[in-house]
């Protein structure tokens, strides 16, 4: 009965090892989830702060669109101008050419008449050297 009692005893001693390393254990336990929910809370903060960033980036985002927006405007009035500009300078180009054109064919015109002038006056001068020479006539 004694080695039973003694073996009743050291159970009941096992058993309280037992209990209390439960009981630590549980307290390590207790300790590591008060720390993660410390960190949780920590991270649930730096979410927070990170959708702050995010919203904030997100109305820069929207603002950068609208000036993009305003800018493809703007472009798009520029590039009519443009456009507008050139079937102009065409238009001056073409007016000018054709004006080029009609001033090279007065000064053609000019050319032949002045060539058509000196011809009558060589043959009017040589008339006039033959009828000297006829009529014995100095100027």
């Amino acid at each position: 009965m004694e080695a039973r009692l003694e073996s009743i005893e050291n159970l009941v001693g096992q058993l309280v090892k037992m209990v209390s390393t439960v009981i630590e254990q549980q307290k390590d336990m207790r300790n590591d989830m008060n720390e993660m929910k410390s960190e949780i809370n920590e991270i649930k903060k730096d979410i927070q702060y990170l959708q702050v960033g995010q919203n904030e980036m997100k109305a820069d985002i929207k603002s950068l669109q609208k000036e993009q927006k305003e800018m493809k405007a703007d472009i798009s009035s520029m590039k009519t101008g443009i456009k507008s500009l050139k079937k102009e300078q065409k238009a001056m180009r073409q007016t000018s050419d054709k004006r080029y054109d009609n001033m090279m064919e007065q000064f053609k015109l000019i050319r032949a008449d002045h060539n058509h002038t000196w011809e009558k006056v060589v043959r009017n001068e040589r008339k006039l050297a033959i009828m000297e020479t006829k009529l014995d006539i100095e100027y």
